[in-house]
């Protein structure tokens, strides 16, 4: 009960599987309790602080985590989708940035950097960003979505068929 990347996991288990939140809480409390410095847990109840609708501690504590760990690129990730989240675009696409320096191969990157753009109202660096994404799930979803603000329906639609024809049962609720 005191080993802290036991709880941890516990914890990402509760939220991200079984969608206990309050269990999760219960379990970083504890692996935080046990390792406060621990930047790999911080980031984590981050997450789900982020779930739990409180942004402004979600931003501080992936702050804080990225400070002391600034090479780790899931943490400038989570940060940047945070600040999305908050509408605080600018800052969002510094941290997805960031993370894209650190790791340019990380998957559903380039896409998140592309919304970003599209929605600070920059489509056309949008779609050159969307364009550069390995994984062709998130490339096509992005394209579908950025074709789509760009007025090219035809393009849209296609992408749009391309993702139900190839990642139905992977990826349902982003179709």
């Amino acid at each position: 009960p005191d080993y802290a990347p036991a709880n941890d996991r516990l914890g990402f288990i509760a939220m991200t599987f079984d969608g206990d939140l309050a269990a999760a809480a219960r379990h970083y409390e504890q692996a935080l309790a046990a390792e406060p410095a621990n930047t790999d847990i911080i980031g984590n109840a981050a997450s789900l602080a982020a779930n739990l609708n409180r942004l402004d501690t979600s931003i501080a504590l992936d702050e804080y985590a990225n400070a002391r760990d600034p090479v780790n690129p899931a943490g400038h990730v989570n940060l940047g989708l945070t600040y999305l989240g908050t509408g605080r675009f600018d800052q969002a696409i510094e941290s997805l940035r960031t993370a894209r320096r650190l790791a340019p191969e990380y998957s559903g990157l380039h896409y998140q950097l592309g919304i970003a753009l599209l929605l600070k109202g920059e489509p056309e660096a949008a779609l050159a960003e969307i364009q550069k994404e390995p994984e062709e799930v998130w490339k096509l979803l992005g394209l579908a979505i950025v074709d789509h603000t760009l007025g090219r329906a035809k393009d849209s639609a296609a992408a749009v068929t391309a993702i139900i024809g190839k990642y139905t049962a992977d990826a349902p609720y982003n179709i």
